[in-house]
């Protein structure tokens, strides 16, 4: 399904290795076709843009800014993990089981201090961020 929705809409995938949906027409048709897969869902990943826009400078990305309607996602909470998406705190092997799932959506405060406890015990994948994780499904 992945590899179909991307040459159909003709999506590259973004610096950090998403898909780089720019735009809500795209997203809604991607969210109707998605809708209709047993096992398809989508998820949005929502960096702080302060971040974002920090290490576009630092690596020379010129990522879009671009504000989509998450309005038929549910919000899951936030993750924290690695600027990129790549390396989450949830499963890390060392890390205090406790520490090890998402904070839910009113539990910044708690995220916050899971990012300063990765960037302090995981420093070969900081800056660790606080990330906010909406699903379609």
């Amino acid at each position: 399904v992945y590899n179909e929705i991307k040459s159909q809409f003709s999506l590259e995938e973004n610096e950090y290795q998403l898909l780089a949906i720019n735009g809500n027409v795209a997203l809604h048709e991607i969210i109707e076709i998605s809708s209709k897969i047993e096992n398809c869902n989508l998820v949005s990943i929502s960096l702080p843009s302060e971040i974002v826009n920090l290490m576009d400078r630092r690596h020379g990305f010129s990522t879009g800014l671009t504000i989509v309607d998450l309005s038929k996602f549910l919000c899951r909470g936030y993750d924290v993990c690695d600027y990129n998406g790549f390396f989450s705190i949830i499963g890390h092997p060392n890390l205090d089981p406790n520490y090890l799932s998402m904070a839910s959506e009113d539990e910044l405060i708690k995220a916050l201090s899971l990012v300063q406890i990765a960037n302090a015990f995981d420093p070969q994948h900081a800056p660790y961020v606080a990330v906010k994780i909406h699903t379609l499904k």
